[in-house]
């Protein structure tokens, strides 16, 4: 499986971090994204998805796994309005096995 890391640094020191996999031809998947919280509603987190965008020109999709606002969690429904707003689109809704909330 290949993996592609995009990185933010501000300054010499970084400040996020975005993976990639490609688990399935022609689609490059999210499979993690982070911003330090003092860096967070400032651009990053977009600026991190557009390049990884660009990155991967030879992926039709794109991909990222997150809980939907069904499942009634805070922190996960930023998330949610985050990607929704970077442009993606809700696939379909998934409820783990044995997740409570």
């Amino acid at each position: 499986m290949l993996w592609v890391f995009v990185l933010a640094k501000i300054d010499g020191n970084y400040i996020g971090l975005l993976s990639l996999d490609f688990s399935y031809p022609n689609n490059s998947n999210i499979y993690w994204m982070a911003v330090f919280r003092n860096y967070q509603r400032q651009g990053v987190g977009y600026k991190l998805v557009e390049a990884a965008c660009s990155l991967v020109n030879t992926a039709k999709t794109m991909t990222v796994e997150t809980l939907s606002p069904n499942a009634s969690d805070e922190n996960y429904l930023k998330t949610y309005k985050f990607y929704e707003s970077c442009g993606f689109e809700p696939l379909f809704n998934l409820k783990p096995q044995g997740y409570k909330r």
